[in-house]
């Protein structure tokens, strides 16, 4: 009886420490990336309109993201234009702004006040979307 009791007590602690083991690895593979978008600002320099978009974003250093890409348009004006930067993947939060420049073939550019559509998605080095890594927001321009 005794035997069985210390059994059951060492089966007990090996499953609690492989369950714990289990809790963490989920846990920082779940934190891999994260991508929030925080704001979009219209920046007027000129004759050209630019959007200012403001993410907030994370991603391992030894994950597959090597590319960050941030697409903006505009419901009203249907403007639109996209960037790609390289992204500090360390597991740390990084709060950054990007310049998005509307596509040469919109007639109206960027406009504040508008609603747009933000999309923001970590490549990985073939430039496939990691799964995901993709938000978007509905914003007013301002």
């Amino acid at each position: 009886m005794i035997a069985q009791i210390r059994c059951i007590a060492r089966t007990a602690a090996v499953l609690t420490t492989t369950g714990a083991a289990l809790i963490l690895a989920t846990g920082s593979a779940l934190a891999a990336t994260m991508i929030t978008i925080n704001h979009a600002t219209v920046r007027e320099d000129g004759a050209v309109a630019t959007v200012e978009v403001d993410i907030t974003y994370s991603c391992d250093a030894d994950g597959d993201a090597t590319a960050l890409v941030i697409k903006v348009n505009d419901k009203n004006t249907s403007a639109g234009g996209r960037m790609m930067g390289k992204p500090t993947c360390d597991g740390k939060r990084h709060t950054n702004s990007a310049t998005v420049t509307a596509a040469a073939d919109s007639e109206e550019g960027f406009q504040s006040g508008d609603g747009a559509t933000v999309v923001v998605v970590f490549l990985d080095d073939e430039a496939k979307p990691l799964e995901d890594s993709r938000q978007t927001a509905q914003l007013v321009l301002v």
